[in-house]
């Protein structure tokens, strides 16, 4: 029986965790992206 809870308890956090690397990784992605557009506009601006 404890066994049995054990598993499922990593099933979970296995699930929790995996939506949160998930989310994490997209997080870093728009920050990455806006970071990118800014340093565009920038270098457009100067070029000017």
């Amino acid at each position: 029986m404890i066994g049995v809870t054990i598993e499922l308890f990593f099933q979970v956090f296995n699930t929790i965790f995996l939506i949160f690397i998930l989310f994490l990784g997209y997080k870093l992605l728009c920050c990455s992206s806006e970071f990118l557009c800014k340093i565009v506009k920038n270098t457009k601006n100067n070029s000017k």
